[in-house]
């Protein structure tokens, strides 16, 4: 029986970056706002998020 695919409920409990991280994501994308960069993060991380899930529940 296949176990049952975790959900994304609280993206933000998923989002703890130091100032290190935070430096490196600020050069990397061009985004210095924190809460623009932020949101751009959290929204990679669903996108790929969707793609592992889909590939879980797919079997392969």
């Amino acid at each position: 029986m296949a176990k049952p695919i975790p959900t994304l409920d609280d993206p933000d409990k998923y989002y703890a970056l130091d100032d290190d991280e935070i430096t490196f994501f600020k050069s990397q994308t061009g985004i210095n706002d924190d809460a623009a960069l932020k949101s751009h993060i959290l929204h990679v991380q669903a996108q790929a998020y969707e793609v592992c899930t889909r590939i879980l529940a797919s079997g392969t």
